[in-house]
């Protein structure tokens, strides 16, 4: 995805990439020298503690990678895990927020990627009602049959649809999204003139999209 980005800074797109660097800095020195050292390449890293890399991480190897692949998920009756692993997601969804409106300027597009920052859109929206949103899914999305087992499927949905665009890779993805907001969410979808596909939700149409990442 990033050589495909890159690209179009040769047709004056100027961007920023926010995201966690792989490390977690022994010190406050160390994090202000990654920091500087990133800064070259216009990206911005986002710091996490150990606990919060573990139990987030475990949240999205047991839930969201085996749910999306249409596989169950994990197995796991203790409630009060299921919980604090969907705490720390939440937590790391705030805190790519919290970053993003340290940095953002008014008429900003902010893109967020993948299953792991699905609650960014939500939260970002509690904070700037204006704010421009697209998201992008590098996954499929399961259909609703599969979809429906996952005890945190409508907050999900919900965030997704504070998006003013939501993309996929194939339109079969795109359709297990729309036909899981009409199942789980009782909303409308609708086509537009020049084929276009949108949800209606809170007064507003977000548009469906199918792209293939990478293919100009």
């Amino acid at each position: 995805m990033y050589p495909a980005i890159y690209k179009l800074k040769n047709q004056g797109l100027n961007f920023l990439w926010i995201g966690w660097p792989g490390i977690i800095p022994r010190n406050e020195e160390e994090k202000q020298k990654i920091t500087k050292l990133l800064a070259d390449q216009k990206c911005i890293p986002i710091f996490l503690d150990s606990e919060t890399i573990y139990l987030n991480s475990l949240f999205v190897d047991q839930h969201l990678y085996t749910l999306f692949h249409s596989f169950k998920g994990s197995d796991s009756n203790d409630l009060d895990l299921t919980a604090d692993l969907w705490n720390a997601y939440k937590d790391v969804n705030m805190i790519f927020v919290n970053k993003l409106m340290e940095i953002k300027k008014e008429g900003d597009i902010v893109w967020i990627n993948n299953l792991y920052l699905m609650l960014t859109p939500m939260f970002l929206k509690r904070q700037d009602i204006s704010a421009n949103i697209g998201f992008y899914l590098h996954c499929p999305f399961p259909s609703i049959d599969i979809y429906k087992v996952f005890i945190y499927r409508t907050e999900v949905l919900k965030s997704l649809l504070c998006c003013d665009v939501v993309g996929f890779h194939s339109f079969e993805y795109a359709s297990n999204f729309f036909h899981s907001c009409e199942d789980i969410l009782n909303l409308t979808v609708k086509s537009k003139r020049g084929g276009f596909i949108v949800i209606e939700y809170s007064g507003r149409n977000i548009l469906i999209k199918v792209n293939h990442i990478g293919i100009n």
